[in-house]
């Protein structure tokens, strides 16, 4: 009987501690539905091919608005994951992002590093 009661305590204080994430998930996805329903959503960018892509490139004008990405190199490596070890993947750079709009820095890179 103890074990019983035990595993119903257990049980109901789990279903208590996950009812706000569950909450969250359900309106984030009710949310996303109801943004998808009513927007077409697309990227802003047409590739040479014809087709929507991504972004890549280090500098942008739109509207007569010059927005550059600079990246300046720390010297820094991040750290490997479990997987990138299992996959001999190289660690990658740690950079600073440098955003300017018209040729003037809005960002402050060293603000916040968390390496």
């Amino acid at each position: 009987m103890k074990k019983i009661m035990a595993s119903a305590v257990f049980s109901f204080l789990m279903i208590i501690l996950s009812a706000d994430p569950m909450f969250h998930m359900i309106r984030e996805a009710l949310i996303e539905n109801i943004i998808e329903m009513r927007y077409e959503i697309h990227h802003a960018y047409t590739g040479e091919d014809g087709f929507e892509d991504i972004i890549n490139a280090q500098e942008l004008i739109i509207d007569n608005i010059n927005i550059k990405i600079i990246e300046e190199e720390t010297g820094l490596k991040a750290p490997l994951t479990p997987w990138d070890i299992d996959e001999n993947v190289p660690p990658g750079d740690i950079v600073k992002i440098h955003l300017l709009l018209n040729d003037k820095e809005i960002t402050n890179p060293d603000k916040n590093m968390a390496f």
